[in-house]
């Protein structure tokens, strides 16, 4: 949230400078400025982020993927609602051909004589077939939604684009009439626009470690760049904090508050956290997956989701949340006992328990915890593990129904990966609100027990 009110101070000097010379400037966010580590982001489903970005001058933004993916595609509408418009983004639709609310295909811009027409695209990706939802690609629609926006008066046109620079350079060499395009999605930082064809594609990196500053002349006759000239503004601790997003970030931050005051239920014990080894924080969370969903054999989850265990006593949602910061989302899968051998041997290896993750923001997967099933050691060697359902050992062709998460049947955990479309998500709920409910229909929690993967030997410093 800080960073956005310091990209505010420069974004409103930079208005400033502009139009004291008689030019005209525009802030545009290519999407996914919502950040999960902040309570506020996820208490808000991400409204809170667009908030902040109303108030430090944003004039508009794409369509990401994080938040549908996180929290469902009816979030997007809360989005709008907090931006004060819709969100840009003209290939998605619902399979039935609506368009989802809170977004629009593109804006036109009018600065004096001179018009602007914004197209917004997001990237298409296979797992939003779960949510009934049907992306199409940009180059198909492009050149009519071009065709279009110079009908409703556009004299230039640009795309707001959160495809990533390899789509953005698609849609440049494919599709003629566009002649910029601001990228995000893939996090690339471009030092200078690139050209293709009579397209400049600017990218300007991640986090909002950089503000970029592209500066056009353009012809006014028949509105062509004549020349451009692109800076990368470093947005530092020094760089100062605009009022106006302070103000919202404060309104927020007791908005979140209000929410982290309510009261989900007792634990009777403690459900400490402890890295590295099976624990009762880990435990309770596999608990409340497989309570999740009515029916299921087991659940299993890794540790990492948490980021420190539950006191005994009353809990409150905003303890609850700040200890459980996963927006994972629960799922229900079928998978048999060989697939499960493979995910076990794979999250039970030392090295796999400690090694650093760049897509989990350098923090390690953690230890897998169990519900409904048992692991214990069968030989010599880290990969052998029997995996048990009451008393009975699981056959490699036996098939259960277990709960998890998104995490755990990832490419990016790489443990078992499982495509989207082979397992039941509950989405828009989080693993955050999966506990919650569970704490409420166990109310008071008397205990989480222990000892379900023997022997534990793993523990990390």
């Amino acid at each position: 949230m800080s960073q956005l009110a310091r990209i505010g101070t420069l974004v409103s000097d930079i208005r400033e400078n502009v139009v004291s010379k008689g030019g005209y400037c525009l802030y545009l966010d290519a999407g996914d400025s919502e950040d999960s580590i902040l309570l506020e982001s996820a208490l808000t489903r991400g409204s809170a982020m667009d908030a902040v970005l109303h108030s430090a001058g944003c004039d508009q933004v794409a369509l990401g993927n994080a938040i549908p993916f996180r929290y469902g595609i009816q979030a997007i509408e809360g989005l709008a609602e907090s931006f004060g418009k819709p969100l840009l983004c003209a290939n998605m639709f619902w399979q039935e051909g609506s368009r989802p609310k809170g977004l629009t295909p593109y804006v036109i811009e009018n600065l004096g004589a001179f018009s602007v027409g914004i197209i917004g695209f997001t990237a298409p990706m296979n797992a939003y077939q779960s949510f009934k939802i049907e992306l199409k690609p940009p180059e198909n629609i492009a050149p009519a939604l071009v065709d279009t926006v110079k009908a409703e008066g556009a004299d230039f046109v640009m795309v707001l684009s959160h495809l990533g620079l390899k789509n953005d350079i698609r849609l440049a060499e494919m599709v003629d009439g566009i002649s910029v395009i601001i990228g995000g999605h893939s996090h690339d930082r471009l030092k200078m626009p690139l050209k293709i064809n009579n397209t400049l594609i600017g990218m300007a990196g991640e986090y909002g470690e950089i503000l970029g500053r592209l500066d056009l002349e353009i012809e006014s006759e028949n509105f062509t760049v004549t020349r451009f000239f692109e800076q990368h503004l470093a947005v530092t601790d020094e760089t100062p904090e605009c009022r106006p997003a302070l103000d919202v970030i404060a309104a927020e931050k007791q908005r979140a508050q209000r929410i982290m005051d309510v009261e989900v239920g007792r634990l009777d014990t403690a459900c400490e956290l402890v890295n590295g080894v099976e624990c009762r924080a880990g435990n309770l969370l596999a608990d409340a997956l497989m309570d999740h969903f009515p029916g299921a054999d087991g659940a299993f989850v890794m540790g990492n989701h948490w980021e420190e265990g539950l006191p005994a006593g009353t809990i409150t949602k905003g303890q609850l949340f700040s200890a459980i910061r996963s927006t994972g989302n629960p799922g229900k899968v079928v998978l048999n006992g060989l697939q499960l051998k493979q995910f076990f041997s794979a999250a039970l290896n030392p090295g796999n328990i400690q090694r650093s993750m760049a897509v989990l923001r350098g923090q390690s997967p953690g230890f897998p915890h169990v519900a409904g099933i048992r692991l214990r050691a069968s030989g010599e060697g880290s990969g052998n593990w029997e995996i048990l359902f009451g008393d009975e050992v699981v056959k490699d062709d036996d098939r259960l129904t277990l709960a998890t998460s998104d995490l755990e049947l990832s490419e990016y955990l790489n443990y078992l990966t499982i495509p989207d479309e082979q397992v039941e998500y509950d989405i828009p709920t989080i693993l955050p609100e999966v506990v919650e409910g569970y704490l409420q229909r166990h109310n008071p929690l008397s205990g989480v027990s222990l000892g379900r993967i023997t022997p534990i030997d793993f523990h990390t410093n």
